[in-house]
């Protein structure tokens, strides 16, 4: 690969679009100039969108719909993103949060845990804070407790109906199973098959 190519901005382009989490570039005033693929399929955005708007704005904020707007709500003082883009542009070090966040999807919200990672960039004398959001729902939605039958193992879903452990994994996890057995198992179930051994 050529030296030239590397500096070449549809390769850039191409590069940063591949990554699978969100990649926002932001500045200090918590506007977004940039995204990738990601970033845009995530919050649903189309690429027409016209950046430079702050980030409850372009990432559908649930208090930035319905209140007063981005940065004017009651809840920004609290925002993960704003302090990470803060935290990280101010301190000039890498800022990094777990985020549940509120998003309004047409008539609907939604919860998403994420991820926040802002690392703060000069670019011609201007700084940028890069912001990656990677979604955590499914890995916080596994470390909560699951209801399990103490008898048959199977587990309570969300709408109330008991499954076998490796088809609620398979579907929330995206977990593949092999079977096999255990010493124990092989011995109390095919004692004469000495397979336990």
């Amino acid at each position: 690969m050529s030296t030239a190519l590397i500096h070449d901005d549809a390769y850039l382009r191409t590069v940063v679009d591949a990554l699978p989490s969100a990649v926002f570039v932001v500045d200090g005033q918590f506007r977004i100039f940039d995204m990738n693929a990601a970033g845009r399929t995530l919050f649903g955005i189309d690429s027409d969108v016209t950046l430079r708007r702050l980030c409850g704005e372009i990432m559908h904020c649930l208090h930035a719909v319905d209140e007063e707007g981005c940065g004017a709500t009651v809840y920004c003082p609290d925002c993960v993103i704003r302090h990470s883009v803060a935290a990280a542009g101010e301190g000039g070090s890498v800022h990094r949060r777990k985020y549940r966040m509120k998003l309004r999807e047409g008539d609907a919200d939604r919860d998403l845990h994420m991820l926040v990672t802002a690392s703060p960039f000069f670019y011609k004398e201007d700084g940028f804070v890069l912001l990656v959001l990677e979604d955590i729902t499914q890995i916080v939605a596994l470390k909560r407790l699951l209801p399990i039958c103490s008898h048959c193992h199977k587990i309570r879903n969300d709408e109330n109906y008991w499954e076998a452990v490796h088809d609620y994994l398979s579907k929330h996890a995206d977990i593949d199973f092999t079977h096999g057995i255990c010493p124990h198992c092989a011995q109390t179930h095919y004692p004469d098959l000495k397979i336990y051994e």
